[in-house]
């Protein structure tokens, strides 16, 4: 019975781990070759539109189009486009994707696909190449004090937390075991 409890409790850990894990290469290579939009730009404009629940922000850039490499039709060098985007604030720490990191005067290279009447990137972070990364980064949102409290805990990677809870869960269901047979004996 011990070892079904801790097979299961394995397999829903790894299950967690590989839910956080960053996009394989080859598929973010696959995303980006079917994106009907491919095109390197200047970001003349970056505006907040709302605030969302996870923390973080919808927002929009607009891209000075300086060359169209895939679909032509859809925009022409001189034009501006406005591109929706999700930002994630670099303080949050998030496994996955990359996040965007968009200023104003970055010269990217960026995978579009159509939503809603609209552009977003492909495959947020992870369609977008800086070919030139202005000086000045902005953060749209302050890191709460309680998160910059908890600095002690940063670069401990997410496999450790689900290892000490593992074996917190394992320690406890052992003890309740030993002390519910002792019992019944």
């Amino acid at each position: 019975m011990g070892k079904v409890w801790l097979l299961a409790i394995f397999i829903w850990a790894t299950s967690i781990a590989a839910a956080f894990a960053a996009m394989d290469p080859q598929e973010v290579e696959e995303i980006k070759q079917a994106a009907p939009l491919h095109l390197r730009g200047e970001v003349n404009e970056d505006a907040f539109i709302k605030e969302i629940d996870f923390p973080g922000q919808e927002r929009v850039m607009s891209i000075k189009v300086a060359e169209v490499l895939k679909g032509p039709e859809l925009a022409q060098p001189g034009e501006t486009i406005d591109v929706f985007y999700t930002y994630i604030p670099h303080w949050l720490e998030v496994e996955g994707g990359a996040k965007m990191d968009i200023a104003v005067s970055d010269k990217i290279e960026i995978w579009l696909v159509p939503e809603g009447g609209s552009w977003k990137p492909a495959a947020s972070g992870d369609t977008v190449t800086h070919l030139f990364r202005s000086e000045e980064r902005p953060e749209h949102m302050a890191q709460p004090f309680t998160d910059a409290a908890s600095g002690f805990f940063d670069g401990i990677p997410l496999l450790v937390y689900v290892i000490l809870s593992l074996s917190a869960i394992f320690g406890l269901v052992s003890f309740l075991s030993a002390k519910l047979t002792a019992h019944y004996r």
